[in-house]
């Protein structure tokens, strides 16, 4: 890759992920049926090991000259909308720190590794049950309006320009969904077993326990998955995952929605579903959602 582009993790050199392993899975163990007390817990515990740090790394540098700072603040907020909002319509899963990279030269982000796609992340070991990576560093970089400002405007602009080209769209990943050479079974890396040594009967293994016994459903059904996608271009929240358990009624719900939702609507039910504590603490350790 360009030398100016660095994995998002290298910015936050102290976080390490055994440093926080046991605790992370001892919680999830623990309160498996309880989505209430496993956030309690996550934010009591985890959180304040990692605070967010990434927008000193701005100020480093950027902060000399003040319009650069905020060109380079602007950058990482629209690209990071731009990200987001095609990667929850193609069901672009595995976005762990190191398929993010930063450009340091202008702070625009870049992801990289999209073997994960159609959803398949909502199938693993450990679903992925957030619509795209939008942690505490990531909210906390985007200066004092949160996810309320810049974010927010050009998360809404990228919605409206991709459902103005939904046929386009559609056109294009048609062909690539039905491509007999594109394999479908990989797992995320992420989730790949350590103990796997590129074991082929492993392998196999885990691809029967990814796939539940069976074909997957992009392969088997292209106009299922082309389905999904045509949904999330009218607003519809459609992410195929399990809403926490025993969580608060009020609480932001992964669950499949029948109404179409408005551009804004849409955006504000996606930014609450990717911020909710209720959903990170139930990624899996290698995504690092405390980060």
């Amino acid at each position: 890759k360009p030398p100016s582009y660095v994995p998002r993790r290298d910015f936050v050199s102290f976080v390490d992920k055994h440093r926080v392993q046991q605790p992370m899975e001892a919680l999830q163990q623990h309160h498996s049926h309880d989505a209430d007390a496993m956030a309690a817990t996550y934010r009591r515990q985890i959180l304040p090991l990692f605070a967010p740090c990434l927008s000193a790394w701005f100020e480093h540098s950027f902060g000399a000259e003040p319009a650069a700072w905020l060109e380079a603040r602007s950058v990482f907020a629209r690209s990071a909308a731009a990200w987001a909002a095609v990667g929850h319509v193609v069901g672009l899963g595995d976005r762990h720190a190191d398929n993010i990279l930063m450009d340091t030269s202008t702070g625009e982000q870049v992801h990289v590794d999209f073997d994960c796609l159609f959803d398949r992340g909502t199938r693993l070991k450990r679903p992925e049950v957030v619509p795209f990576r939008l942690t505490p560093h990531i909210v906390e970089a985007l200066g004092v309006s949160g996810v309320d400002g810049l974010f927010r405007t050009a998360l809404e602009t990228t919605f409206h320009v991709l459902r103005a080209n939904r046929e386009l769209l559609l056109n294009v990943l048609e062909p690539f969904l039905r491509d007999p050479t594109v394999g479908w079974a990989r797992l995320g890396k992420a989730q790949r077993g350590d103990d796997d040594n590129n074991n082929e009967n492993n392998n196999n293994s885990r691809k029967r326990h990814f796939l539940g016994g069976r074909r997957s459903s992009e392969r088997d059904d292209p106009h299922k998955t082309l389905s999904v996608i045509n949904e999330r271009l009218s607003g519809i929240y459609n992410l195929p995952v399990k809403p926490p358990p025993r969580a608060a009624r009020d609480a932001p719900r992964s669950a499949t929605d029948l109404l179409p939702l408005s551009v804004a609507g849409q955006v504000e039910r996606l930014i609450k579903e990717a911020t909710s504590e209720l959903n990170l603490c139930r990624m899996y350790i290698g995504w690092m959602p405390w980060l």
